[in-house]
């Protein structure tokens, strides 16, 4: 369906600033704008919060909710109300075009917020807010949004002390994930000066991504890091208006300016916010800039998310639908302490270029999948699974703990190699001087084994200051790899969240590839505000989207034991907040520590427990685990990991 465009101009007529809307085939009104500009006032000490990032949420929704109301007043609140689109219509989208004067750009207008539906308007992937140029940056419009192969050109200075490599790992593997008739990703690193990057450009690339530093200058206008031409100093910064003019002759459809402050707004009456203007005038049609600072794992997200969904998400080549399903995700994966994350991404816009790519001949994810849940309870109910396990399946009544046994099952490399944590564990002994590392065969040859050897060689890692290299090492095992076909067997199951113990992305893209909405808590005590339309992915181990959150070594592990005790409360509302909530555990061992520490915190333990039963499956547990497992009410699948899996299987087409 195509979306409804609605165009909001502010313009100030006779020193009062007024509100026009148009709906085409609505028609239009007008209002009066109604906001407290006095930059004295308490709302404008809000916004100073959000500028230096130390705002809340509550701040967010303040200064929202009042440039809402502000914005949407008398007959122009009537009309956008009739546009508003309803909570059950998941196939609508409604484009907001604003057209800002240059002295109302700082206003953070991505934080629009509907108090009587307690939403932001971009919390919900159905609505994209984007800046219009004004009138005379008339656009001319391209010819070539159909050509094919897409070339993106990832542009790196050097030195600039951020974690550029991880951006671009991420940028590689998610733009890798598409055939290279589709689309090429090229790394321009080193000393990027003005000159070397304008005779870059000569090459036609279709989008630039620019990962660096931003900065307001001491003029307040917006600067971008270079690399010096002349010496060997490694910073040169240049302003908007002479970064865009290396665009004149060969402008990318796509520019993306993964830094701090590059949707600034610039204190030139003849700006509009930051470096877009000028990109703009330069010819490029879409910019997306940043508003405000941008915390390393933001950035990393924005990247993996906006990629994925412009070029393989349900409406490829489609730039709005792609940003809006970005600050969805940046929105319900906001932390403490980075909560203006989800409005800091800026769409700079020429009219008429919302489909910026016409990327049709994109093939289908590997991982969607054809299983149905009726399928998926037909064939549980021919199996030797329990009936009470199918009634909380069918319910959304059961959270899964899946460890990294589900890993060791069939998942492959391109080479045939096993993608699990005895693999990993061969791969981490063989890159450090371990004394294990030169007998092999004294290595785990089971998932149990390498979970209680992992830690030590981590350690070893750590011991001779290589923890950069332990993470290095461990991103590029997983580098070339798909996640395994099975994973996408239990993300297809309706669950109101998974805990897993193990580190890899595998679950959480393979949720992703399935369209499922995914909220993620990188650690076990951190917490959020619970979207109830997503998924909780819980992290008990970190994931490598999250450096820093990454459990490895053993004293790493000797931390995560003493933040067990401090589980998030989101966590334990969602295990033992409602009766008869049950879990599955799979891919563990009924022996492992982190496990029965982890059980200790969110299943209950006592005759009078409301939580239904535990479902614990493992064809290997001895009497001694039962023992221990009885004051959970664990009813035991005795299957193989691979035959329970199986048993989700469709057998029908």
């Amino acid at each position: 369906m195509e979306p409804r465009c609605v165009a909001i101009e502010i313009a100030n007529e006779a020193g009062v600033y007024c509100t026009r809307i148009n709906v085409p085939g609505l028609g239009s009104e007008k209002a009066q704008f109604e906001f407290n500009l006095n930059e004295d006032s308490r709302v404008f000490q809000v916004i100073h919060k959000i500028e230096v990032g130390s705002c809340r949420t509550d701040d967010l929704k303040d200064v929202g909710s009042q440039l809402y109301v502000g914005l949407f007043s008398g007959k122009v609140a009537e009309l956008f109300d009739r546009v508003r689109i309803p909570a059950c219509d998941q196939n609508a989208r409604t484009c907001l075009r604003l057209t800002i004067p240059p002295e109302l750009q700082r206003l953070p207008w991505e934080a629009l917020y509907d108090e009587q539906r307690d939403s932001f308007l971009v919390s919900n992937p159905n609505y994209c807010i984007m800046r219009d140029p004004p009138r005379e940056f008339e656009h001319r419009r391209s010819s070539d949004a159909n050509k094919l192969p897409l070339r993106v050109l990832v542009v790196i200075p050097e030195d600039s002390g951020l974690d550029v490599e991880r951006e671009w790992h991420n940028l590689d593997q998610t733009i890798g994930k598409l055939a290279a008739e589709i689309i090429i990703p090229e790394k321009f690193e080193g000393r990027v000066t003005p000159d070397r990057l304008q005779q870059k450009l000569q090459q036609s690339y279709d989008i630039l991504h620019y990962i660096g530093h931003g900065e307001m200058g001491s003029d307040e206008t917006f600067r971008i890091r270079l690399n010096d031409p002349a010496t060997a100093d490694s910073e040169f910064w240049v302003d908007g208006e002479t970064f865009a003019a290396l665009f004149y002759k060969h402008a990318p459809r796509l520019v993306v300016l993964n830094c701090c402050m590059s949707a600034a707004p610039s204190a030139s009456i003849r700006g509009l916010s930051g470096i877009a203007p000028s990109l703009l005038r330069a010819g490029v049609p879409a910019v997306v800039a940043m508003r405000y600072e941008v915390p390393d794992d933001v950035a990393i997200r924005f990247s993996d998310v906006f990629y994925r969904e412009l070029l393989s998400g349900e409406e490829p080549g489609r730039i709005d639908a792609a940003l809006a399903n970005t600050r969805h995700s940046l929105y319900i994966n906001k932390r403490e302490g980075a909560s203006r994350g989800f409005i800091t991404p800026v769409l700079n816009l020429a009219a008429d270029h919302e489909q910026l790519f016409l990327l049709s001949k994109v093939p289908p994810r590997r991982t969607e999948s054809n299983l149905r849940p009726s399928a998926v309870f037909k064939t549980l109910r021919e199996s030797a699974v329990p009936e009470e396990l199918l009634e909380t399946l069918r319910n959304g009544e059961c959270i899964p703990i899946i460890g990294p046994g589900i890993l060791g099952i069939g998942a492959t490399r391109a080479a045939s190699r096993v993608l699990g944590p005895v693999e990993l564990l061969k791969k981490l002994a063989s890159e450090s001087d371990y004394p294990l590392s030169s007998e092999p065969a004294s290595l785990p040859s089971n998932e149990w084994g390498a979970s209680l050897l992992f830690p030590s060689i981590c350690q070893h890692f750590q011991k001779e200051k290589k923890r950069h290299r332990l993470i290095r090492v461990i991103e590029q095992f997983y580098q070339n790899a798909e996640p395994p076909e099975e994973l996408s067997l239990l993300a297809g199951l309706k669950v109101p969240a998974i805990i897993y113990t193990y580190f890899d992305k595998w679950l959480e893209s393979t949720l992703v590839g399935l369209r499922r909405s995914v909220q993620t808590l990188s650690a076990i005590d951190r917490s959020c505000e619970l979207d109830p339309h997503s998924t909780l992915l819980v992290y008990l181990r970190g994931n490598l989207s999250d450096i820093d959150s990454l459990v490895l070594t053993e004293d790493d592990h000797e931390k995560l034991w003493d933040r067990l005790g401090l589980i998030s409360p989101i966590v334990k509302e969602l295990m033992k907040g409602r009766a008869g909530r049950s879990s599955l555990i799979l891919g563990l061992s009924p022996r492992d520590l982190l496990l029965k520490r982890l059980s200790t915190r969110v299943l209950e333990a006592s005759e009078n427990r409301s939580q239904g039963p535990t479902f614990f499956v493992c064809d290997s547990h001895s009497k001694i685990d039962e023992a221990y497992w009885e004051k959970y009410d664990v009813r035991w699948i005795p299957l193989p990991l691979n035959q329970f899996i199986e048993a989700l299987r469709e057998t029908d087409s």
